[in-house]
């Protein structure tokens, strides 16, 4: 009866490793949202040219001097809020950066994305017809070596709505870079010209190398748990093989 528990246990113990081993090994998920951004207003906000938030920075540049590098979002009492609080680049063609705060690698899984609408002078948007457009992503590693996925966005006839897009390919990147539409407008033949401007929110992030404070490397304290119920269960045992001794004497 001793062995047949010992060797269930060590089938326990295997399988228990087997089927954590890959989760403990796994690099936590990080989901940037910008609620903490929400204004509940009708007006325009701007938040700086870099933006930091749970251990990323975001960076609004722009290659034409003069032009916004402001990171905004809208008031949700705009008839073009789109639902969530989301942010935007305040200049048609600026480039957004996304960086670790520490300069670490991480994985881009994916992002919400939502058409902007160009506004008249006197505030009011101006929405470019229902369709897609598509806004481009490249990815730095640490070696120079660049990778580039296309995300195609849908523009829906009635307000913006975001839209959760999965990014694959992006792994232990070191910056990820994307750009702000042109734009657009309608000629006095009401044909649309241009491309939409775009807003983003919920930005899926995995980390490559998560800092550890103190506490066991994740494949360490899936082996501890595994060793500590194995030894405990060979002494539980022994100790049932000795009893039966003492009660035999």
């Amino acid at each position: 009866m001793p062995c047949r528990f010992a060797l269930c246990l060590m089938v326990l113990s295997a399988s228990l490793l087997e089927s954590t081993g890959s989760r403990c090994a796994r690099g936590s998920t990080v989901t940037l949202d910008f609620e903490s951004y929400r204004r509940d207003d009708t007006d325009l906000h701007e938040w700086g040219s870099v933006v930091s938030i749970d251990g990323f920075t975001l960076t609004a540049m722009h290659p034409v001097p003069g032009n916004s590098t402001k990171l905004q979002s809208l008031g949700t009492l705009r008839r073009d809020f789109a639902g969530r609080t989301a942010l935007y680049h305040g200049g048609s063609t600026g480039v957004i950066t996304l960086t670790r705060a520490d300069m670490g690698k991480f994985s881009f899984r994916g992002i919400d994305l939502a058409e902007l609408p160009s506004f008249t002078f006197s505030g009011d948007p101006i929405r470019p017809p229902a369709g897609t457009f598509a806004v481009d992503f490249i990815g730095f590693h640490s070696d120079g070596s660049t990778v580039e996925t296309t995300l195609n966005v849908q523009v829906f006839a009635d307000v913006p709505l975001l839209q959760s897009l999965a990014v694959t390919g992006f792994e232990n990147v070191v910056s990820v870079h994307w750009s702000q539409g042109p734009g657009g407008h309608y000629e006095g033949s009401g044909i649309w010209n241009g491309s939409p401007t775009h807003q983003f929110d919920r930005v899926v992030l995995e980390l490559a190398n998560p800092p550890t404070v103190s506490t066991p490397e994740p494949n360490t304290a899936c082996l501890s748990v595994v060793a500590t119920i194995v030894v405990a269960g060979f002494a539980l045992v022994h100790s049932r093989g000795r009893n039966r001794e003492v009660e035999g004497d």
